[in-house]
């Protein structure tokens, strides 16, 4: 399937970069829309690597309150 000229031609399959297990393919969507990339664009995130910044950002959580937590092996 990797070698079809029609995917090809429509970018079925993407070539990503993942920090742990290096480039690998991936499949787009089955379907395309005018102007707009459907991705994927990056690779899947690594196990908490947004644990702090949703802390942060989203639960509105305090350095002292998520270095506790840290401590307590709640991120574990």
């Amino acid at each position: 399937l990797l070698a079809d000229e029609q995917l090809a031609d429509r970018r079925f399959f993407r070539s990503l970069s993942h920090p742990e297990i290096g480039d690998h393919v991936v499949h787009a969507q089955a379907f395309q829309m005018s102007g707009v990339d459907a991705g994927p664009a990056f690779a899947a995130p690594l196990l908490g690597e947004h644990t702090f910044g949703i802390c942060r950002e989203i639960l509105g959580l305090s350095p002292d309150e998520i270095a506790e937590l840290t401590a307590g092996g709640v991120f574990e």
